[in-house]
């Protein structure tokens, strides 16, 4: 078997052990808002935010959680994952990571998290990490997504990390300084965060990539509850529209499996240079 066939069944037997993805077009933006209801207890609810309009929907309430403060995609493995950060209910003083269906918003307990305050949560699909931010020790972490294990990686330098996110199209792991209202830059494997520039804003805790635009991220304005758009080279946001839906503490986004959206272009280039 020449090399050129060999390495198209190879492609063609990953493929078929990789999630289908349908074609992509503004794809809606996942978001948790959280709020007391009527009973005066908290209601999580997991959201469908259209990016172009910034419009919330609800998709399904997170039950037994109080406090779901961030989220992060699994494009590998179509796995939402969640922090909740406040009193579990079931099990009070719990930080847990959690599993949430993108479809109605069901959790399901992955494990103790054994730190104290994660804001942010962002996942490298190329390299299958699971990043979380702790507030109280404005630490980088490591999360083992079997168990909720946290491993320390390196203090940030900020004060106040409320969000995270990696940009699979620049490979960055992205951060936001609530205290300083900047956006930031950290460093995986040191944990160091580097100053991009201020917001402009009054409050923003969830940050997410843009799958569409690569010069910009997206994230929420807490003070007026909408969805904001923010530029990667200067860090200014700037509004797109109401959610609808007061308190939203998380974003994430939709990102292509990593094998799928990098691996088999360079693939392919390789196969048509020994055409």
């Amino acid at each position: 078997m020449s090399l050129r066939r060999f390495a198209l069944c190879s492609v063609l037997v990953a493929l078929a052990t990789l999630p289908f993805a349908p074609a992509r077009a503004n794809e809606p933006l996942f978001g948790v808002s959280s709020g007391l209801d009527l009973f005066d207890t908290i209601d999580n609810a997991l959201l469908s935010i259209d990016p172009v309009t910034g419009n919330a929907t609800p998709l399904g309430d997170i039950t037994g959680y109080d406090t779901v403060n961030a989220l992060a995609y699994d494009p590998n493995t179509g796995t939402l994952y969640a922090v909740n950060s406040g009193l579990n209910v079931q099990a009070p003083a719990d930080n847990v990571l959690l599993s949430i269906d993108p479809t109605d918003g069901t959790p399901t307990l992955i494990g103790q998290l054994g730190a104290s305050l994660v804001n942010g949560l962002a996942f490298d699909p190329t390299t299958n990490t699971l990043y979380g931010v702790e507030a109280v020790t404005d630490q980088l972490l490591t999360i083992d997504t079997s168990n909720g294990d946290t491993t320390p990686v390196g203090d940030t330098g900020f004060e106040v990390v409320t969000g995270l996110t990696f940009d699979p199209a620049d490979s960055t792991l992205y951060g936001v300084d609530n205290s300083s209202d900047e956006l930031l830059t950290i460093n995986p494997f040191s944990g160091d965060g580097t100053a991009v520039g201020p917001l402009n804003l009054g409050g923003l805790l969830g940050v997410t990539f843009d799958t569409d635009d690569p010069s910009r991220l997206f994230g929420v304005d807490n003070v007026t509850d909408t969805l904001v758009a923010i530029d990667k080279a200067t860090g200014n946001a700037v509004g797109i529209g109401p959610l609808g839906f007061d308190n939203v503490l998380a974003l994430a986004a939709v990102p292509e499996p990593a094998f799928a959206a990098v691996v088999l272009p360079a693939l392919g280039v390789a196969l048509r240079r020994r055409a």
